[in-house]
């Protein structure tokens, strides 16, 4: 059907896909074994919009539920080729560019420009920061687009123009098919038209991340690179389209920014973390109880009409997707969070979770909320739009506070020559720092007030967790995923400042240090079900941000007063519990080796016997019991840097029978890692992630 004659059968068949993709893997498995891919990518440039509309909407729940594999099939199935040509065709992207191709008098213009474009544009971002062909793609076609792209960003309030005219006869036409009043219009029109801004922006800050071509070709041209910097100027920029806009900025390096734009800066991050949601969500939570008991009638009056058969067939795709998400590993349930587009009509922005950090994939369902609650009066989408503002703001500092650390490869020569000749041949940095060096930004971050207000947002408080919103309908499922994100980005952030700061840190390091204590003290508080989901994400996140701290406070500890060592290096009964249970049996390997090498910081520094006879008892045990020999190493590598001295020999080493216990260890141990490293040679000369763990 997706090739028949009658543009009706082909939107028909190709929405179809689009449900079929966002019920569950198992049906998406069916498609992509069908060569669906191709055929879709083929249909991208369809003159016909309706079926341009089904197109986008199915290949975009084929990506999001399928994830990088995906995005990266559809790369090979060629979709930029296509992708690129029916954005050129799209008017309002058309109508912006320098020397516009050919129209192709075929092209059926759509019935809401505006909405098209964002969704091309929802497209071509969640593509390119999955596949760096993609990437290299648009540099060699697509970079005449740029200057369309920040034309959207920067107009995002203009009152006139083509954009504004288009959204208000789009909303005018809602406006008379739905019964809204010309005010309703008018912020519909309003909202549809800071969407496209927000696409807009979002592609640019995909495409210059690491990327010098287009870093250059709009830093060398000053209209493209004076409007990026009017928005953040403009106080009266959106706050989402601001914040993009100044990782832009950010990503195009420091040639491209005025030493005076630093308080823009400060103003726009600021802006966005001066958000208390927690408190915000629970001063909600009876409007919100309200909403979803008027959703409930709504549904079950609904019902009554609903043939029986269709209504089981929905109720169990949609099982069938929550089943999925619970079973999904972190990266996944951040792909699964973007929100899935309605298959069985054109799609509108859906609300979903939020995603933490990872290579500014943020999400689009929430991109696109700003201004929406004002339409449809709801606040959890409000309140939603709010924490993905905060969500952008700290995933923009994080990936710009990373950086290429070089690891400690005496013993490992060979692993670093055979990943250095990977690296010649690519181009692609997933993360670092391209406006400044990591400690320049962690400097700013500290002498702004930035990183103070991270610190607050690292921590859930107690009556968010338990008291109140254990019996709420909407508690659970809409604020508790939303929260645990924020969380886990904002110890993300806290990490990277930590690894960054500059040397004589002390002091900034002692004013945040009650945020990440207080974060693992709150270890064993849980969110209310179904975090379980998420409960993963939340200690990787909580046991890197304590085991970092250690790392840095004992590395400051030879400058500091004696003081201020013993206060930054005494951690709370809760997290050493903490630590001490993530050790022993931590969902992931990842969990359990931070763990214990946080430990070993700990015995290294804490010289008294009762806590190092616990300590040391712990990371034995661990060495002895572990299934992963990754697990086993940093198990040992705690022993040696912890006990490689020898004034605990006989009240700590002998009474645990230290020496033996390592001796009984080495042969299984040795054997276990040879058989490791020999099956990991070739996966570390092109996984970064198995070339670390070599070298540890």
């Amino acid at each position: 059907e997706m090739g028949h004659l009658s543009p009706d059968v082909r939107a028909r068949a190709a929405h179809l896909v689009a449900g079929v993709a966002s019920t569950g893997f198992m049906g998406l498995k069916v498609l992509l074994r069908s060569g669906i891919i191709t055929k879709l990518a083929a249909m991208l440039c369809d003159p016909i919009a309706d079926v341009r509309d089904a197109v986008i909407s199915a290949l975009r729940n084929c990506g999001i539920r399928g994830g990088d594999p995906v995005w990266t099939q559809m790369v090979k199935a060629d979709v930029m080729t296509t992708l690129l040509a029916a954005l050129f065709q799209q008017p309002l992207i058309r109508g912006a560019l320098p020397a516009p191709p050919a129209i192709n008098s075929a092209w059926q213009a759509h019935h809401d420009p505006v909405e098209e474009a964002t969704q091309l544009l929802d497209l071509l971002w969640s593509i390119a920061e999955s596949s760096q062909d993609a990437v290299k793609r648009f540099n060699s076609s697509g970079l005449a687009l740029l200057h369309s792209l920040i034309h959207l960003a920067a107009t995002a309030s203009a009152s006139g123009g083509p954009v504004a005219a288009a959204a208000a006869a789009a909303a005018t036409t809602n406006a008379t098919l739905k019964a809204h009043t010309p005010e309703q219009a008018s912020v519909s029109a309003s909202v549809a038209q800071i969407a496209l801004a927000v696409s807009a922006a979002q592609s640019l800050h995909v495409f210059t991340e690491d990327n010098t071509q287009v870093c250059a070709a709009i830093s060398g041209t000053p209209a493209l690179l004076g409007a990026l910097q009017r928005v953040v100027a403009d106080e009266a920029s959106p706050l989402m389209l601001a914040v993009l806009s100044v990782g832009i900025l950010m990503n195009l390096g420091g040639e491209a920014q005025a030493p005076e734009e630093a308080a823009c800066y400060a103003r726009v991050l600021a802006s966005a973390l001066d958000a208390p949601h927690a408190a915000a969500a629970l001063a909600l939570l009876p409007q919100i109880e309200a909403q979803a008991e008027q959703a409930e009638r709504v549904a079950a009056a609904s019902a009554e009409s609903v043939d029986g058969a269709a209504a089981g067939a929905v109720a169990g795709g949609a099982a069938q997707a929550e089943a999925d998400v619970a079973g999904m590993n972190r990266k996944e349930r951040r792909q699964a969070a973007k929100g899935i587009v309605a298959g069985s009509a054109v799609a509108g922005k859906q609300a979903g979770g939020v995603k933490a950090v990872a290579h500014g994939d943020f999400n689009e369902a929430f991109l696109h909320t700003e201004g929406r609650a004002a339409v449809a009066t709801q606040v959890l989408d409000d309140w939603k739009d709010r924490v993905m503002v905060t969500q952008v703001a700290l995933q923009i500092m994080t990936n710009m506070l990373s950086s290429q650390r070089e690891e400690d490869d005496e013993d490992a020569d060979e692993w670093d020559d055979a990943q250095d000749e990977a690296d010649d041949s690519s181009d692609w940095v997933e993360e670092g720092p391209v406006t400044h060096t990591s400690s320049e930004l962690a400097g700013f971050m500290a002498s702004t007030g930035l990183l103070e207000a991270v610190a607050l947002h690292c921590h859930v408080p107690f009556e968010l967790s338990h008291s109140q919103l254990a019996h709420t309908r909407s508690g659970p499922s809409e604020i508790c995923p939303a929260m645990a994100e924020l969380q886990v980005t904002s110890l993300d952030c806290l990490c990277n400042w930590m690894a960054a700061a500059p040397p004589g840190s002390q002091e900034v390091l002692m004013k945040i240090r009650q945020g990440v204590l207080a974060a693992g003290a709150s270890a064993s508080s849980r969110l209310p079900s179904p975090l379980q989901a998420y409960e993963c994400a939340v200690d990787e996140a909580l046991s890197s941000a304590l085991m970092v701290y250690l790392q840095q406070s004992v590395a400051l500890a030879a400058s500091a007063p004696a003081s201020t060592t013993a206060v930054m290096l005494s951690l709370p009964s809760e997290c050493q519990e903490a630590l001490a249970r993530w050790a022993r049996g931590g969902d992931t390997d990842t969990i359990r080796s931070t763990a214990l090498s946080a430990l070993g910081l700990l015995g290294k520094t804490l010289r008294d016997v009762e806590s190092n006879l616990a300590i040391a008892s712990l990371l034995l045990q661990s060495a002895q019991a572990a299934s992963s020999v990754l697990v086993a190493a940093d198990a040992l590598n705690a022993v040696f840097d912890s006990y490689s001295e020898d004034d605990l020999n006989d009240s700590v080493m002998r009474q645990l029978n230290m020496v033996g216990c390592l001796v009984a260890i080495e042969a299984p141990f040795s054997s276990a890692a040879k058989q490791w490293l020999q099956e990991a040679k070739s996966r570390a000369r092109t996984d970064a992630q198995v070339k670390m763990q070599a070298n540890r």
